[in-house]
């Protein structure tokens, strides 16, 4: 019988394994709410089922909206917290940003930029300056290494264009899902969900979706969020994570999302996330 019932939640909303003692309480409270609805059971999925009944994904959709909604009065002015005027410098700084915060990355690249004022300094730059100037952002080599080559891939295969697709974008060296989305979502306004630290923890803690991995809360995300709005909704996250939901010591009581958390402040493993 528990069998049956993990069977239901196999491939819900979040696409991950997850019993019925697991589930998240958005999910819970859509049952909950069916379960009280005599049409709604007529219509109940059977344990074999694959996916959330409809009425859980259009409850789970519901309560998305309303949290937007209640950031977006927050925070009006859905801003990209890096520094850059031009497509390609905001690629190279999203670069910088793995393991560091965004403040350092805008001091490194003030520098930068500044040295190398077009993509084609950059394609030319001896690997030792590079690495001399973002070395505060740690990962130094690797990263001024990917900074060059996506540099000289830009103007070989893309005629000096970040591209606007994602497969484009993963081919470019040290260019991952989270660098493709923000520059899909920033450069060209395309629906994008940009998973950073903060976007899964706050979504996690929020019933939105489940797990630590990157890729797979952006699908969950994609599932559930009013995507025309995804882009704007994860800058305002990065500013809310740092300001109310933080990872170690959130503000509960000056939260203004406070009714729709589900209160999960630690990983799956029970560790604070990192990324």
């Amino acid at each position: 019988m528990q069998k049956a019932k993990a069977d239901v939640m196999t491939k819900n909303r979040r696409k991950i394994n997850s019993s019925p003692e697991d589930e998240s309480g958005a999910v819970k409270k859509a049952r909950d709410c069916r379960a009280a609805d005599p049409a709604s059971k007529a219509a109940s999925p059977s344990p074999s089922s694959k996916s959330l009944h409809p009425a859980d994904i259009s409850y789970i959709k519901s309560r998305a909206e309303k949290i937007v909604d209640a950031l977006e009065k927050v925070y009006p002015d859905a801003q990209c917290s890096l520094v850059y005027e031009k497509p390609y410098e905001l690629l190279i700084s999203v670069r910088l940003s793995a393991q560091c915060t965004d403040a350092r990355v805008n001091i490194v690249t003030k520098e930068l930029f500044q040295k190398y004022p077009t993509l084609e300094s950059f394609a030319n730059a001896r690997l030792a300056d590079v690495e001399e100037i973002v070395r505060p952002c740690g990962l130094y080599h690797t990263k001024a290494k990917s900074i060059i080559e996506l540099s000289q891939k830009l103007l070989s295969d893309f005629g000096g264009r970040v591209p606007d697709k994602m497969e484009e974008l993963l081919s470019l060296p040290g260019v991952g899902r989270k660098t493709a989305n923000l520059i899909l979502g920033d450069v060209y306004k395309q629906p994008a969900v940009v998973t950073d630290t903060h976007c899964i923890r706050i979504c996690r803690r929020l019933g939105l979706s489940e797990g630590d991995d990157p890729a797979k809360v952006e699908t969950q995300l994609r599932e559930v969020l009013p995507m025309e709005r995804a882009s704007d909704f994860c800058h305002r996250l990065v500013q809310f994570g740092r300001d109310t939901c933080t990872a170690r010591k959130p503000k509960c009581a000056a939260c203004p999302l406070s009714e729709w958390c589900e209160g999960e402040p630690a990983s799956s493993n029970g560790s604070p996330l990192t990324f």
